[in-house]
């Protein structure tokens, strides 16, 4: 009989002790003579049900270890009737103030929703006639799958995709789409499979990328690291499709007669340790240390592993080849190849050939020449739709015929090497564009005297319109900064419609248009400019045809700090003397701040507008200690003095 059947037998509150053997069981449960009656219940939680409730036990855990000993009073449920999913019960509790720790007992296939808790109270008899229901039981889950390398990118284990062993797949509690400590992890095994078994209902299950040149494409369309929803006590099934460092493949062939394209007959060159494919991950196009590299076969064919450069979102890929060849396909030398960020879809990459050739090649373009007087930063545009002409020197003959691109490059391919017969290009410059003037029509005698040999023609073209001349930039400073640029007109008279325009560069950067004057105007003066910084202006003068070359460059710098500060303290007031700055320029005003030491990070401005070297300050009192700063309005800050 169990002690809570004996229980059950016992008197209640008031009734006369039972007649007992000395050191009976009964005797001992007599000494303890009230208890209470408690209503427990437990429900199967979760819209997926499952949870056998019936096979529920509640119990007073006693010594509060979370486990039914020997001794603890404990009831089954009853299921409620048509209805397995709720079951009640109740369980009589001894009134002798001590703590009651309710709890469940689940089978093993189940578990109690949010772990082993108990619904704690003291047992004083107040407790009689309550219920205590707050036990949600669920089906344990058993989640398995697998993960593997899916090539080709279709969500499902192909032939040759790969199980992948190692990689560790964990249960997203806090549902934030990342792996994060504490939360149940398994690895799979060397067939790519993993299983976790635990309550996690509800929850979604995830792998991590080994590393971050792998990526998951399924589950997931978007290859945000997708997860499978546990809905079921037992799923299967819940796989993850996996790619790793994309590969790049191609063939190196040998361009017979130099045109970038591979014709029939054309075979592939026999490659070595010479011959080298690189990605350049830093597109500065050369081979740098840390970027993907292999080499060409014998066959002609190369495999580009990228790992490290999975995460490009396109790449870079440049044959170098031995230095008797030149790459004649594609034209720039490099092979761009799209790539998403996570390259979901297929993982290797096939057909980034490149055709080689010992031929000779001549190439150029042809440009407005702007910037002969001035820096790089002020561009030359190509011109296009010009006739270039090779010609064989030797015999007089033409050798070929192009135009300039869109760019204004042209190119001759496939050309014989010769030490001993030279080549010439002429362009078609003698009726050069209207506002041009071409400052060549043909180029010097060019030798392609080595296998492979490349060789360089440019043409340039001059607007007719001349640049205006003697361009300055001064400054006043009174008020603020004013910049007035001026310049001479060197136009003559059979220029009847024309203009000028001004470009700036600030600091150093790219000169952009800033003005645009009429055919009227020696100078133009730009107002409230920057003290602290430096500004340079070239102009040009413009027609319907466009600009012309740039003047010279016109420079204004930023107004220098004073020197020599000096301080004199004499009963509370403090005289500052300084010395302006080398090229200070005339009626430069300064401005004097003081920093009082408990405020050191906010200046007081004292006067900003004066244009003596001298400046008194009799707000200081007969003592203080402070720092004074003083700077041309406003340049560089000059520390001044310290005193007490």
């Amino acid at each position: 009989m169990s002690a809570n059947s004996l229980m059950k037998q016992r008197p209640k509150r008031g009734d006369k002790p039972m007649s007992l053997a000395v050191g009976s069981t009964l005797e001992k449960l007599e000494t303890r003579r009230l208890f209470s009656t408690v209503y427990v219940g437990a429900t199967s939680c979760g819209s997926w049900g499952g949870a056998d409730v019936s096979d529920v036990v509640i119990y007073d855990d006693a010594n509060d270890n979370g486990v039914l000993d020997y001794g603890e009073n404990s009831t089954s449920l009853t299921p409620s009737p048509g209805d397995d999913t709720i079951a009640n019960g109740s369980l009589d509790i001894y009134d002798d103030g001590h703590t009651v720790h309710l709890r469940a007992q689940v089978p093993s296939n189940e578990y109690e929703w949010g772990g082993n808790n108990s619904i704690d109270f003291t047992a004083d008899g107040t407790e009689d006639g309550n219920t205590y229901s707050a036990f949600p039981i669920g089906p344990v889950t058993s989640v398995s799958g697998k993960v593997f390398e899916d090539f080709n990118g279709n969500g499902a284990q192909d032939t040759d995709d790969s199980s992948l062993s190692g990689w560790t797949v964990y249960i997203d509690t806090n549902g934030n789409g990342s792996y994060d400590s504490g939360e149940p992890t398994t690895t799979t095994d060397s067939n790519g499979n993993y299983t976790l078994v635990g309550d996690y209902m509800g929850q979604s299950v995830r792998v991590v990328p080994i590393n971050s040149s792998w990526s998951l494409d399924y589950p997931g369309a978007s290859c945000d690291g997708g997860g499978h929803l546990i809905s079921s006590a037992t799923e299967t099934g819940d796989n993850f499709g996996v790619q790793g460092p994309i590969t790049i493949t191609g063939t190196v062939w040998t361009d017979s007669n130099d045109n970038g394209v591979r014709d029939s007959g054309e075979s592939a060159t026999s490659g070595n340790s010479s011959w080298t494919v690189f990605d350049d991950v830093n597109k500065n196009g050369q081979l740098d240390s840390g970027e993907p590299t292999t080499t060409v076969l014998s066959n002609g064919t190369y495999s580009l592993d990228t790992e490290g450069a999975a995460s490009l979102e396109y790449h870079d890929v440049i044959l170098i080849p031995p230095a008797d060849w030149r790459v004649s396909g594609p034209t720039n030398d490099v092979e761009m190849m799209p790539n998403s960020a996570c390259h979901c879809g297929t993982t290797t990459f096939a057909g980034y050939d490149f055709g080689v050739t010992e031929k000779g090649m001549i190439s150029g373009s042809v440009f407005e020449d702007m910037n002969a007087q001035v820096s790089p930063l002020l561009s030359n545009p190509g011109v296009s739709g010009i006739t270039m002409t090779l010609i064989d020197v030797t015999t007089l003959s033409t050798v070929a015929t192009t135009t300039t691109d869109s760019s204004g490059n042209y190119s001759f391919r496939d050309l014989t090497i010769s030490t001993t017969d030279p080549y010439e290009v002429e362009a078609g410059l003698s009726s050069p564009p209207a506002g041009f003037v071409a400052e060549a029509t043909t180029s010097p005698s060019i030798f392609l005297a080595s296998v492979g040999d490349y060789r360089v023609a440019d043409f340039k073209l001059q607007r007719v319109l001349p640049a205006p001349a003697n361009v300055t930039a001064s400054e006043t400073v009174s008020g603020g900064k004013s910049i007035t640029v001026s310049w001479d007109n060197t136009v003559n008279g059979s220029v009847s419609s024309y203009g000028f325009h001004i470009y700036q560069s600030t600091d150093g950067g790219a000169f952009t248009l800033a003005r645009t004057l009429n055919s009227t105007m020696s100078s133009y003066t730009f107002a409230s400019m920057s003290t602290s910084s430096s500004f340079a202006y070239v102009v040009t003068t413009y027609d319907s045809n466009g600009d012309s070359a740039y003047s010279n460059v016109a420079n204004s710098e930023a107004a220098p700090a004073p020197t020599d500060l000096i301080a004199a303290a004499q009963l509370g007031t403090v005289t500052l003397s300084w010395t302006p700055g080398s090229g200070t320029p005339s009626g430069t005003t300064y401005s004097v701040y003081r920093f009082d030491g408990a405020n050191s990070d906010n200046p007081v401005l004292l006067t900003n507008s004066t244009s003596s070297t001298t400046y008194s300050d009799s707000s200081v009192g007969l003592r203080y200690t402070g720092r004074r700063f003083a700077r041309s309005a406003p340049s560089h800050w000059l520390h001044l003095w310290r005193f007490s």
